[in-house]
């Protein structure tokens, strides 16, 4: 098979200036320095934020650093610039005029107050790509709402069918919605830049957070515009195949998907009372989930998970298991695509985290 020719990275020589704090725009700059960008960060006074945001690696000369700091804006250069003072707001100009793209998430028309508009930087630099990331976009009536990660996932869409329900809706752990934020405006940033190679012109890049989180719901929106149904939460807390389960040593998540059909399915558990007629057709299934979900588990609580994970592959059946941070960080899968990159702290001491989500 002829080796395929190494042409560098797609970013390479992309000059990016990134005026960002938090997470969703360190995240895009990351994403685009990881592909080859040479990405400038400005902070501002007193620094990033997210530089005193635990945890933190106790460093040799006895100060800290925080890892999410250090994850966000590995590969990048710094610089601290007050933009209220004339020689920080000078400064930065000559930056924008030198930059083929601006990532920026501060508040919509804080910038502008700065003077640096988008038809400010447009002017300076017609040809400029500006990324802009906020809660909520650039217009509309919530635009100067504040918010955090779970009122995005709130008011995208997304809580009222995360859980169960006859339980309050729940939020993913993390900031989830800022680190989709961040994806969607790199993707766009680059779409933006190959519009910018063939015609020249720049272009305002608007990433609404809300709207990124919205736009991930592929059904339940349709299923309501198009049908009138509302999907709700989880049905129950014995989900049976649907739900995770703990066997031996974790847990796994039994799922029939893919299975060519219930006897392979029974057969493959070793499980003869599974081919009890209650449990024949998909209505009967979920009409006896309970007696299922206990049978279930009582097959489970003596298996081995990953003996489990890779004997349900062999029969075609979709399950999965349960990883643990040390279990995910030794993925023989993730080894095997270099998923994980070395970051090195300020003392030269060396942290496993993940690359981008995508390869080229």
């Amino acid at each position: 098979m002829e080796q395929p020719v190494d042409n560098g990275r797609p970013l390479d020589g992309v000059r990016v200036l990134e005026l960002t704090h938090y997470v969703a725009g360190p995240y895009c700059g990351r994403l685009l320095a990881d592909y080859g960008a040479s990405v400038l960060k400005v902070e501002r006074a007193g620094g990033d934020p997210a530089r005193g945001l635990p945890p933190a690696v106790r460093l040799d000369s006895g100060e800290s650093e925080s890892l999410l700091y250090l994850y966000l804006n590995h590969g990048k250069e710094t610089l601290t610039l007050d933009l209220k003072t004339p020689e920080g707001h000078e400064r930065a100009l000559e930056l924008v005029r030198e930059a083929d793209v601006v990532v920026e998430n501060f508040r919509p028309g804080a910038l502008g107050r700065l003077g640096f508009a988008w038809e400010d930087m447009q002017q300076a630099n017609p040809g400029l790509v500006l990324t802009s990331i906020s809660n909520f976009g650039q217009d509309g009536p919530y635009r100067d709402y504040r918010a955090w990660d779970i009122v995005a996932d709130a008011l995208g869409g997304l809580s009222y069918i995360f859980g169960y329900h006859d339980r309050e809706p729940l939020t993913h752990p993390n900031p989830q919605a800022q680190y989709r934020a961040g994806t969607c405006a790199a993707a766009a940033t680059v779409a933006a830049l190959l519009g910018q190679a063939i015609t020249g012109v720049g272009e305002w890049v608007d990433v609404s957070i809300m709207e990124c989180v919205a736009a991930a719901l592929r059904d339940t929106m349709p299923q309501y515009t198009f049908m009138g149904a509302v999907r709700r939460r989880g049905a129950s807390r014995d989900g049976g195949f649907g739900s995770i389960t703990a066997c031996a040593d974790g847990y796994v998540i039994p799922t029939a998907f893919g299975a060519a059909n219930w006897e392979t399915l029974t057969r493959f558990l070793d499980a003869p009372e599974m081919e009890d007629e209650r449990f024949a057709t998909g209505d009967g299934r979920q009409l006896h989930a309970s007696d299922l979900t206990l049978l279930l588990r009582h097959r489970l609580e003596h298996c081995e998970k990953f003996g489990f994970f890779h004997g349900s592959q062999e029969w075609g059946i979709g399950a999965g298991i349960v990883l643990t941070p040390a279990e995910l960080v030794e993925s023989e899968q993730l080894a095997s695509r270099g998923f994980f990159q070395s970051i090195e702290t300020a003392d030269g001491r060396e942290i496993r985290a993940p690359r981008g989500p995508f390869e080229l």
